[in-house]
């Protein structure tokens, strides 16, 4: 079975204890895995493995429209694609506050073969992103991952959003993250290095290059802590 939803007591209990403090299910894909927020109706947290071989076979691909992911929580039943439309109509040439569907898992990382790509495109792996930020920054930032993989090989791959619950931000019945943020892991000279990101998901950031991004593991798992005290990241 090339993908498959987990979704029990068990595990939302031991998500609860062990990981967000909301109610999640875990939706995994053949190419990548989202953790999904049923109080929230979003992805969470997104995880792949990027290797070396995918990194070099990148090719162009006809990734089609967004479309629903059929195993995305029926509690969470929201028209996306309207959503967007309708927010966006407000600010029709205004990058610094019209949303793009941001991924969490890029779309760059699957272009290895069209069934991964087209994979990528599911409403559930994507939340709303500036749109300079989108595709500025947090592109620069995605190409970086890019270059590592292809310069040292198989990288592991973590990238959140981080969406308040006491006073969120929201595009209609979505919630905007506040920030997006990624983690990585990868050998290099035999040793594991780790690095992170961290981009403020708001009109004023105005930045454009992956370095302005650029944070420490300690800082984003503090950041993460605020919006989620009990998540023990496992990376």
């Amino acid at each position: 079975m090339q993908k498959r939803v987990i979704l029990s007591w068990l595990l939302l209990f031991g998500l609860a204890l062990n990981g967000f403090a909301q109610k999640t299910v875990l939706i995994k894909h053949k190419w990548y895995t989202i953790t999904y927020s049923t109080d929230q109706c979003s992805p969470i947290m997104g995880y792949y493995v990027q290797t070396q071989a995918h990194a070099k076979a990148r090719t162009k691909i006809d990734r089609g429209d967004f479309k629903v992911d059929p195993m995305t929580p029926k509690m969470c039943d929201i028209s996306y694609s309207k959503e967007y439309a309708e927010y966006n109509k407000q600010y029709p040439q205004d990058l610094q506050r019209r949303m793009d569907k941001g991924h969490i898992s890029p779309y760059e990382a699957f272009t290895f073969a069209e069934d991964a790509a087209k994979e990528s495109m599911y409403y559930d792996n994507v939340c709303p992103q500036i749109s300079h930020v989108n595709e500025q920054e947090w592109r620069q930032v995605e190409a970086e991952v890019q270059d590592r993989s292809a310069t040292y090989g198989d990288v592991k791959v973590w990238t959140g959003v981080l969406i308040s619950k006491s006073h969120p931000r929201m595009m209609g019945h979505i919630g905007i993250p506040d920030y997006y943020w990624k983690v990585i892991s990868y050998k290099k000279s035999g040793k594991t290095q780790r690095e992170a990101w961290l981009s403020h998901n708001v009109p004023e950031n105005l930045d454009t290059k992956a370095a302005q991004a650029v944070s420490t593991f300690d800082r984003v798992v503090k950041v993460i802590h605020q919006y989620y005290p009990k998540f023990t990241p496992d990376f």
